[in-house]
């Protein structure tokens, strides 16, 4: 292998938030790490551990020395955490950032079929995101990865893509369970939205992405397996009782208003706002959403 081959291949910077999921954590990081690649890279992993209470970092720190574990404050969320570990890896100017869920456990070969796959588009295209499919590990069905969007008449639709086997395809906005964004998009739209805690970040970024002329595409076949977020426990849960899913509506996993009306506002104006307080109406009149997250 020449030097010329080496060299040819970027740093990338994996980031990653966790809180109270050790084994999981592990079972993430331990995939990422068994990742087989063609030619040589470099990875560079950052995890924010959210104050943990079950030994997380301590587990990490002993398991895998070389990832940077920062502290979190406990009250980070994921796009705070994510925040946090974004800025961290970005002082180190990486080529490639891969954003990850600690949850999302990869095939292997699937970091070198991200770095494919962005490299070409890159090329034909103009930089751009690239995101993955994740299935659930006990069903084989698809989980997340690329969603396309739809506006008729005012009223918008989303509706979940599955992948190509063999070339990309592309959407409007992914799911950063698995997602690789190069280093010029990154320098162009900074950070995630501080104003999110829990949710949203991720298609927020992709759609910002989309306005500043970046598209946005699906890695050909899957990526790796994450099961669903349950709903149980949950404002979505109709099980619980009013109060107890006006509680979890609002709080930072649920969908507080001020940045649900952020998020619809910034990308549909004034008639987005209707779907910012949809969640209340149908949690008031007891009926179920499906979330997209």
């Amino acid at each position: 292998m020449t030097d010329s081959n080496v060299l040819a291949w970027p740093r990338v910077a994996v980031l990653l938030t966790c809180f109270n999921r050790r084994a999981t954590t592990l079972r993430c990081l331990d995939a990422l790490y068994r990742q087989s690649f063609e030619f040589p890279r470099s990875i560079d992993v950052t995890l924010v551990d959210d104050g943990s209470t079950d030994g997380t970092g301590d587990a990490v720190a002993n398991a895998f020395p070389e990832v940077h574990l920062v502290k979190g404050s406990g009250s980070l969320f994921w796009v705070g955490g994510m925040r946090v570990a974004y800025e961290y890896a970005m002082k180190r100017n990486p080529d490639y950032i891969l954003f990850l869920n600690d949850d999302s456990i990869l095939v292997d070969h699937a970091l070198d079929t991200m770095l494919h796959t962005l490299r070409e588009l890159s090329d034909a295209h103009g930089p751009c995101i690239v995101t993955g499919t994740m299935v659930d590990p006990g069903t084989g069905k698809r989980t997340y990865g690329g969603t396309v969007l739809h506006v008729n008449f005012g009223l918008v639709r989303h509706s979940q893509l599955d992948s190509y086997p063999n070339r990309a395809r592309e959407c409007t906005f992914g799911n950063f369970n698995c997602t690789l964004v190069p280093r010029a998009v990154a320098l162009r739209l900074g950070n995630l939205e501080k104003r999110f805690s829990q949710m949203r970040g991720d298609y927020d970024y992709c759609l910002r992405a989309r306005r500043a002329g970046f598209r946005v595409w699906i890695a050909p076949g899957l990526i790796g397996s994450c099961a669903r977020n349950s709903i149980r426990g949950t404002w979505q849960d109709r099980s619980l009782s009013l109060r107890e899913r006006w509680n979890h509506l609002n709080s930072p996993k649920g969908a507080p208003i001020r940045e649900t009306s952020l998020y619809y506002f910034r990308h549909w104006g004034v008639p987005g706002l209707l779907y910012a307080v949809s969640p209340y109406v149908k949690t008031i009149l007891g009926i179920g959403l499906r979330r997209f997250d």
